[in-house]
């Protein structure tokens, strides 16, 4: 799989969203199963990039979309819950090699 023309190899992992008033960085960690960024540590990053924010509207609760792009490809867009009258989100283009399924 291919995020923003990153590289990620197929696995399990953490993902953490850091976000910034100028930028987000969206870390997929390989050190599956951890609870919060408190033990965060570059060493671990299968990837880490920075992407802008966009507006988004208010949530309640954290939420992924995830949105066909063609036949390989999808949107990603992160909502999170804020006091503001706005949250942000970024999307991000994914490119996904093709699946086959056998019935």
């Amino acid at each position: 799989m291919h995020i923003e023309g990153h590289a990620l190899p197929a696995g399990t992992y953490t993902f953490f969203v850091v976000p910034g008033e100028a930028e987000w960085t969206l870390i997929f960690n390989r050190v599956p199963r951890q609870w919060g960024a408190f033990n965060d540590n570059p060493a671990f990053d299968a990837l880490r990039f920075a992407a802008k924010p966009v507006e988004a509207a208010h949530g309640e609760y954290l939420r992924y979309d995830i949105e066909p792009e063609g036949a390989n490809a999808a949107l990603v867009a992160l909502a999170c819950p804020s006091g503001e009258p706005a949250a942000v989100g970024r999307p991000f283009a994914t490119a996904l090699p093709a699946i086959k399924t056998t019935r």
